[in-house]
């Protein structure tokens, strides 16, 4: 048996952060690369896109944070949760570019993948208003567990994570968590999203974290938002990044698609799209903010200009600062006008097509 200094000296190189306040059974995890879901089998996948310690101290917190035992809530909760997913799915969903796709096993590696039945890696033939090809994709990628690679035909936006796994799904009361392409998340993240969904908001979608000001941040929103605006623990607008739980019966993706085609600021502002979508058809949105399910750590690959908050897609070049969310505000300001503008111009017309319900 290795000695607890022999074990930190392993784990050292690897580039692992405080390994000095770590106990054997986590040493041993971080120095076990080969057994599936071990700490250091994740870090594996993980350590090749991180740039500084500061990012490693970051990503260890996320790995070694709090997971909540679904086989021990309370007994009313804890069949409620047994007998769900004894029927359905639990589905992870998301989507990336050719550059970033080599990346996407750092995102999954952070994930809890205990009562997954499938991650849709979801890709169009074409990439982008330039279809830009995936090429080969990596066999690391291919052969990390439960990863499905979901081929569409075109390119509907950063929408893609979404869409195309919630019109698949054949069972309607799937669980659906849609994440990002450069985000490492809470490790009890998944199993809380769970828990949330199916014993506190059978109804809502749920996100994560502390949400964004969005009504003092985005000109008119108080003004043509469907709804008042919503107090804990539901909130406006669910965000991507922090991942996001559904489940397909209560996602209209025809009013979703059609609304993303709208302009190009709609297009490219999915988080909005989707909670307009929502909040027209009536559908909470709801927040866990906890010491299981919180604000994830974003990679700095991510913080890059090819990131959409960085306005990429949209005409003209724009003054960019790594993980502002000025351009996201801009861009929901000008699509929830252009929204406005097809509601009026449905209400006019007796032949336009609607499928958000905006006759009414």
């Amino acid at each position: 048996m290795l000695t607890l200094s022999e074990l930190r000296s392993i784990v050292k190189k690897d580039g692992v952060p405080y390994v000095n306040l770590m106990d054997r059974e986590e040493l041993e995890s971080f120095a076990d690369k080969e057994e599936h879901f071990s700490l250091g089998w994740r870090w594996k996948y993980i350590h090749p896109v991180l740039t500084s310690h500061t990012e490693a101290r970051g990503v260890y917190n996320m790995l070694t944070s709090d997971v909540r035992d679904l086989t021990r809530l309370r007994i009313k909760d804890r069949e409620k949760v047994s007998q769900f997913l004894s029927k359905h799915k639990v589905i992870i969903t998301l989507t990336t570019s050719p550059l970033r796709l080599p990346k996407i096993t750092a995102v999954l590696a952070t994930l809890d993948l205990t009562y997954v039945s499938r991650i849709n890696v979801v890709l169009p033939m074409g990439y982008g208003p330039k279809k830009e090809q995936y090429g080969n994709i990596p066999e690391h990628v291919t052969s990390f567990p439960k990863v499905k690679i979901v081929r569409i035909v075109r390119d509907l936006g950063p929408i893609t994570k979404l869409l195309p796994t919630v019109t698949r799904s054949r069972d309607k009361s799937n669980l659906v968590i849609s994440v990002d392409d450069d985000v490492c998340y809470p490790m009890g993240m998944v199993n809380e999203m769970i828990y949330h969904k199916v014993c506190k908001y059978p109804t809502a979608a749920i996100t994560m974290g502390v949400p964004m000001p969005f009504f003092t941040e985005v000109k008119n929103m108080r003004k043509y938002w469907p709804e008042n605006h919503q107090r804990r623990p539901y909130i406006d607008i669910v965000e991507g990044w922090s991942s996001v739980v559904y489940d397909p019966k209560n996602v209209n993706d025809k009013c979703m698609l059609q609304l993303s085609k709208l302009s190009k600021q709609c297009l490219l502002s999915d988080d909005f799209v989707i909670s307009y979508a929502l909040s027209q058809a009536g559908i909470k949105r709801a927040i866990i903010n906890n010491r299981y399910a919180f604000n994830p750590f974003p990679y700095e690959y991510g913080a890059g200009e090819d990131a959409l908050h960085a306005g990429k897609g949209l005409d003209g070049k724009k003054s960019y600062t790594p993980h502002s969310d000025e351009i996201n505000f801009e861009k929901y300001t000008q699509c929830l006008k252009d929204i406005q503008d097809y509601v009026r111009a449905v209400q006019e017309s007796k032949t336009k097509k609607d499928y958000c319900g905006f006759r009414g």
